[in-house]
């Protein structure tokens, strides 16, 4: 029962996403800490591991909408992973500008797994490969670092991330 209570309120978090990235304007400018800020309130809400974010002081300036709404579909698949299947009991998400450009950071305290095997997507499991995906649609690069037992980190990296998104 808790597994389907789960499975639903993903769900309609999910269609909540899509349906808000429908109706917001392709060239408009997003806050990428406020939507992940709303990501750790839904995670925050019930049982399950503690969620928290490290993010610049003075915030990020504002991206595309379509940039934004990607990189917090990254960030909710690495939260679901670390949850369904690394039993995590802290996540930490963090954003920050440097000198390569926007990093989106990742991490939790769960079992880890082995990198090489774990991320090229299993018959029925398209998490990783949508990650991927979604970094390819913005420019974005994707690391996976872990091993067995030590916990795992997702590391997103945006080169020039851009302030002002073309009209189609």
């Amino acid at each position: 029962l808790e597994g389907s209570r789960s499975l639903v309120s993903r769900i309609q978090s999910e269609t909540r996403n899509l349906v808000s990235d429908l109706r917001q304007d392709p060239g408009e400018a997003a806050d990428l800490v406020g939507a992940l800020g709303e990501l750790l309130d839904q995670g925050n809400a019930g049982a399950g591991p503690a969620l928290s974010m490290i993010s610049p002081v003075g915030g990020l300036p504002a991206l595309p909408s379509r940039t934004v709404h990607h990189l917090r579909m990254i960030a909710q698949e690495s939260v679901t992973n670390a949850i369904k299947h690394a039993g995590a009991a802290t996540i930490v998400l963090s954003v920050a500008m440097d000198e390569g450009g926007l990093r989106m950071t990742i991490k939790d305290d769960g079992h880890g797994f082995d990198t090489t095997t774990g991320t090229s997507g299993k018959s029925g499991h398209f998490g990783c490969m949508g990650m991927r995906e979604r970094c390819r649609k913005i420019g974005a690069e994707i690391e996976w670092r872990s091993a067995p037992g030590e916990g795992s980190t997702v590391v997103v990296t945006l080169p020039n991330p851009p302030m002002k998104e073309e009209a189609p």
